[in-house]
């Protein structure tokens, strides 16, 4: 009796401190600024999901911090958005059985690893597609945008064209592509501080290295989160990119709208945001499915907010 009695006291020990490192380890994957106790009280974390409350305006708050768990997520649409598209892969502790049906070595393409952005596009509509992205040397005082294509009979990233950016101005990073004049030539655009370039293919079958025009300027600070959509659903494109104001403290978007040629991206809206918001990347679609086209961001407590056009 003696004996089963401990063990009951062990085990029951062993069940309330397991239950306490999960709870923690709920608040520490958040990563939360210093002070955020202050302003906000934890109502549960219960099912892997962190619940809050504002202590001033009662305003609760739900955040799914265990993506193991079976609670639905506090934010139903990434279901419908990102499901079966994106996987993660942990690069600390890799198990190579979650993506070995997926991914294949193939090689490696010298781009310069100071820049993040990599385009990946077929610019010159032969069905294979080229790595676009930026090369620095140390033996030359200045940046090239390089093409890389697949070479199927040696295997590897052949560089196929590349061109000077301007030493005097900075960046040059491929961040948008595709023919959106419909001219049946395809277009890069690669931005450059507060501009945006746009290079297009001088002849069909060529690559798209050929200057054609500068949208300046797209944001006081560098711009981030480019993409081309049909925000209204009419007959002309929509460029959206979020930027900082530099004249109040936040994060706000900029949409321009196509009209005709290669010159003509015309600011339509400006939406500005709260001080929370970063200028990370945007997800763009008619998640709700009522006909009308939501861009959604996520501000720096990781709260995701939608904005749509109606």
């Amino acid at each position: 009796m003696m004996h089963r009695l401990v063990f009951l006291v062990a085990f029951g020990w062993i069940l309330f401190y397991v239950q306490q490192i999960n709870a923690q380890s709920l608040m520490d994957k958040l990563q939360l600024p210093p002070h955020w106790h202050e302003q906000y009280e934890v109502v549960s974390e219960a099912g892997g999901v962190l619940t809050w409350r504002d202590r001033e305006t009662q305003t609760v708050f739900n955040y799914l911090v265990d993506e193991t768990a079976t609670t639905p997520k506090a934010f139903g649409f990434a279901d419908t958005l990102w499901a079966e598209k994106t996987i993660t892969i942990n690069t600390f502790d890799i198990d190579t059985t979650l993506y070995a049906d997926r991914f294949e070595w193939m090689g490696e393409a010298p781009l310069n690893a100071q820049y993040t952005e990599l385009l990946v596009y077929d610019s010159n509509n032969n069905g294979k597609a080229e790595l676009i992205g930026l090369n620095k040397s140390i033996y030359r005082d200045y940046i090239m945008n390089r093409f890389y294509e697949w070479d199927e009979q040696f295997s590897y990233f052949k560089m196929v064209v590349d061109f000077v950016v301007v030493p005097s101005e900075k960046g040059g990073l491929p961040v948008l592509a595709g023919d959106i004049d419909k001219d049946g030539l395809r277009e890069i655009y690669a931005h450059y501080g507060d501009q945006l370039r746009v290079y297009e293919a001088a002849n069909p079958g060529d690559y798209a290295t050929e200057y054609r025009y500068t949208h300046h300027p797209v944001a006081p600070e560098e711009p981030q989160g480019f993409g081309i959509y049909n925000l209204d659903n009419d007959n002309f494109p929509d460029l959206l990119h979020l930027r900082y104001n530099n004249s109040s403290p936040g994060a706000s978007s900029t949409i321009r709208e196509h009209v005709s040629g290669n010159t003509n991206f015309q600011v339509i809206g400006d939406v500005m945001y709260n001080p929370n918001f970063g200028i990370g990347k945007l997800a763009v679609g008619d998640i709700d499915q009522d006909g009308f086209m939501e861009y959604f961001k996520a501000d720096l407590y990781g709260r995701v907010y939608g904005v749509e056009n109606v």
